[in-house]
């Protein structure tokens, strides 16, 4: 697992600006490996690491509630805008090969939280960049150290190149827009 991260390239607000790989880390504290029981192959049973590469978009918590990360609402913002991946915060090529995660059936917001949803419709939501294409490298990374993006399959990801991906992010978010409006008449 070194091979992801530095010596004591611990995340703080400095480090959290670093673009590229490999990501600054938290040191996750005990009480947190076993946070919640895991439904996958781990031999640790471990729901977290050690250490945990922190995204360029994000914000470590790890808090009482269960809560990882936060978004980092200016990088967030930067991700679709420039078109940057959010593990790293760099810049896609032009007709590069990348990957996208494709089965979020939760409707995106600015800052992953549900404070103008429907409950009953998207009872849990996520930020813009989590369906918007990464290097294939940072997803890897991601499905490591994500508690959550290693509990998905290979068939959860559509691989190809930037612009058909950020295209077809956007297809999909406008289909859950119109998914939600229409479940939210139907109330």
């Amino acid at each position: 697992m070194k091979k992801y991260y530095l010596d004591n390239f611990i995340w703080n607000k400095e480090t959290s600006e670093i673009r590229g790989l490999p990501r600054p880390y938290v040191k996750v504290n005990k009480l947190y490996y076993f946070l919640k029981p895991v439904g996958f192959k781990n031999k640790f049973k471990r729901y977290l690491h050690t250490i945990v590469p922190i995204p360029w978009q994000s914000i470590p918590l790890f808090d009482n509630f269960g809560a990882l990360l936060d978004v980092n609402i200016d990088h967030e913002s930067e991700v679709v805008k420039n078109g940057l991946c959010a593990y790293c915060g760099i810049k896609f090529k032009e007709k590069e090969i990348c990957i996208r995660w494709t089965t979020q059936n939760f409707m995106p917001t600015v800052d992953g939280k549900n404070s103008s949803l429907d409950k009953n419709i998207f009872p849990r939501s996520r930020v813009f960049s989590d369906s918007y294409p990464h290097h294939l490298e940072c997803m890897q990374q991601a499905r490591i150290f994500c508690p959550f993006m290693r509990t998905l399959i290979d068939k959860n990801f559509e691989i190809g190149e930037y612009d058909i991906l950020r295209s077809n992010h956007f297809k999909h978010i406008e289909m859950l827009k119109n998914t939600y409006m229409g479940a939210k008449n139907e109330l």
